[in-house]
């Protein structure tokens, strides 16, 4: 699903987690898939937009292209700064592409 330098960033992040005392494994475990289904909806979610973008594009569909774009920059700018999780008392800042 993901590639290898999506991971190795994640692996990065990781080290850089804002915690107090050693957390478990399981909860380090938690905020690792709790990261990993953000970036997968946000992936998911972006391909679905260009997708959608692309084929308004094909069909000269101008008002379902414009409408699109909209959201799509709304959608991008919901990622800008990044996203806070927290699990427990461990927090990890994500950022996106």
């Amino acid at each position: 699903m993901f590639n290898y330098a999506m991971e190795n960033t994640l692996r990065k992040q990781l080290k850089n987690l804002k915690t107090g005392p050693n957390p478990s494994l399981k909860t380090v475990y938690s905020l690792y898939a709790e990261a990993i289904v953000e970036y997968s909806v946000y992936h998911f979610e972006k391909q679905r937009y260009i997708k959608a973008i692309d084929k308004a594009l094909e069909r000269r569909e101008e008002q379902a292209f414009r409408r699109l774009s909209q959201d799509y920059n709304v959608f991008l700018k919901q990622y800008q700064e990044g996203k806070l999780i927290r699990v427990q008392k461990l927090e990890w800042h994500l950022t996106f592409e």
